[in-house]
């Protein structure tokens, strides 16, 4: 008979070790890489620290939290946050900045946001997520207009969906094509 022991415990070193749960990127390895913001975000809204997500924006705090837990749709803005992948970050014409492409194939929405290099008091330059108020404030009529095409998938029905629920697909693939 062979010792499993080994074998066990290098599986369970490589499933801890590719736990979805990761530290978040270092600000100053996102200064090094802008992509790594999206990381960086996401892990602070799944955390609900709002307030540190906005650091690595250019919005203030109360405007992000304002989008995300607003009176209209706050768990579905929340859901179509957090649901967004980064498939791109490209150089813009400037060479100063970056766009961004964030898309939910959950929401079937695809939306640019400008990454931009601010300044701090010290001089150091560090990258910021460069929302418009426009685009936090669409997140929770995305959010609607999905919920709309659910209910009306359930024929004018609304259910108290549970967390493992599958909702209508809205596209196979993103408006990006990916």
């Amino acid at each position: 008979m062979k010792p499993i022991g080994p074998v066990l415990a290098a599986v369970l070193f490589a499933a801890c070790a590719q736990s979805p749960e990761e530290d978040p990127p270092r600000l100053a390895e996102i200064n090094q890489d802008p992509a790594k913001l999206h990381g960086y975000f996401m892990y602070m809204i799944r955390n609900e620290m709002e307030a540190m997500a906005a650091k690595v924006t250019r919005v203030d705090e109360k405007a992000l939290r304002f989008a995300i837990q607003n009176t209209v749709a706050p768990d579905l803005t929340r859901r179509l946050v957090l649901g967004f992948e980064q498939h791109s970050v490209t150089v813009a014409e400037n060479d100063e900045s970056r766009i961004a492409r964030w898309c939910n194939k959950e929401f079937g929405i695809s939306r640019e946001y400008h990454l931009a290099q601010m300044e701090s008091s010290s001089g150091k330059k560090y990258w910021v997520i460069d929302f418009t108020r426009e685009q936090l404030a669409e997140l929770p009529e995305a959010a609607m207009a999905w919920f709309r095409r659910q209910r009306q998938a359930a024929e004018g029905r609304i259910y108290a969906y549970p967390p493992d629920w599958t909702p209508v697909p809205v596209m196979a693939t993103c408006p990006c094509g990916r």
